[in-house]
C-alpha cells in the first residue's frame, strides 16, 4: 500500500531510536516532501489533488489546454529548403483565463494537498511527526494558545502541547552539546563568531481573571552563535573606530 510505503520513508519519519536535533528538522524541505509524496503515492496524491480542485478551476484549465493546443506551431518541414524570415511575436499563446482573485490571495493547492496527506500519516503512523513537530513549534513561538495547539495534535496537524516541551527540552540540550564542542575547538583555532541576545517573552493568558489567576508573562534571553567566514583578526575590534 502506498501509506505503508510513505510510513517508510525517513523523510517523514522520526526513528525511535534516534533523538530529534535541529538538524533533522531543518533539513526538511516542502517542495521535497511533495515530490517525494507524488512519486511513493502517485494514486493517493492524484485522487487528493481532483478532490481539491473546483469545478471552475478544471474548467479554466481544460478551456486554457485547448488554446495552448490550437497555437501550437507545425514544425518544419525536411523539404522546405527556404528557411522562415518571420519575426519572433511577443503575443501570448493563449489568454489567461481570470478567475478574478488576485495571484496573492489565491490558495496553494499542491500545498494543502500535501499538507492533507502529511495529517492523515501522522494518526495512521506514530513516528511520522517531523511535519507536525515543526508546526508545533512555529505554534509555540507565536505564543498560541494550548487549545489550539491540543485542537490541531487531534486532526494530525501538530503534536501535543507536553510533547512540544519534551522536544524543546531535548532540543536545547543539543544545541549545548554542539556549543560545548565548538568551544573544545578554541584550542586549536580562533573562529570568529557573533553572540546576539534576544528577549524573549511567553504570556500565559488566564481563562477567566480573578484575584488568585492572573496571566502570567515569563520573560528571559535567548544567544545565538553565529560563525563568521572569510572575516580578517582585528576586524571587529572597536578600538579604531574610538581612536
Amino acid at each position: 500500500m502506498e501509506s505503508t510505503r510513505l510510513a517508510e520513508c525517513p523523510t517523514f519519519v522520526h526513528k525511535r531510536n534516534e533523538r530529534i536535533s535541529w538538524d533533522l528538522l531543518l533539513s526538511w524541505w516542502m517542495n521535497g516532501s511533495q515530490e517525494k509524496i507524488a512519486n511513493i503515492a502517485p494514486a493517493l496524491f492524484a485522487i487528493a489533488s481532483t478532490c481539491a480542485v473546483s469545478k471552475e478551476d478544471r474548467e479554466q484549465l481544460e478551456e486554457a489546454g485547448k488554446n495552448a493546443s490550437n497555437v501550437l506551431p507545425s514544425l518544419p518541414s525536411s523539404n522546405d529548403a527556404t528557411p522562415s524570415n518571420a519575426a519572433p511575436t511577443t503575443t501570448p499563446a493563449f489568454d489567461i483565463v481570470s478567475s478574478g482573485v488576485p495571484m496573492t490571495m489565491r490558495s496553494d493547492l499542491w500545498l494543502s494537498v500535501t499538507v492533507a496527506i502529511l495529517a492523515l500519516l501522522h494518526p495512521r503512523y506514530t513516528y511520522a511527526i517531523i511535519f507536525p513537530t515543526l508546526v508545533s513549534i512555529f505554534l509555540f513561538t507565536c505564543n498560541a494558545n494550548r487549545d489550539d495547539i491540543a485542537m490541531l495534535s487531534c486532526i494530525g496537524v501538530s503534536v501535543a502541547y507536553s510533547t512540544i516541551l519534551s522536544g524543546l527540552h531535548v532540543l536545547a540540550s543539543g544545541a549545548g552539546t554542539q556549543l560545548r564542542a565548538f568551544g573544545a575547538t578554541l584550542g586549536t583555532a580562533a573562529p570568529i563568531f557573533q553572540i546576539p541576545f534576544d528577549n524573549v517573552s511567553k504570556t500565559r493568558p488566564a481563562w477567566q481573571q480573578s484575584l488568585g489567576r492572573r496571566d502570567e508573562v515569563n520573560s528571559g534571553t535567548a544567544a545565538t552563535l553565529v560563525q563568521l567566514e572569510d572575516v580578517l583578526p582585528g576586524a571587529l575590534e572597536a578600538e579604531p573606530l574610538i581612536e
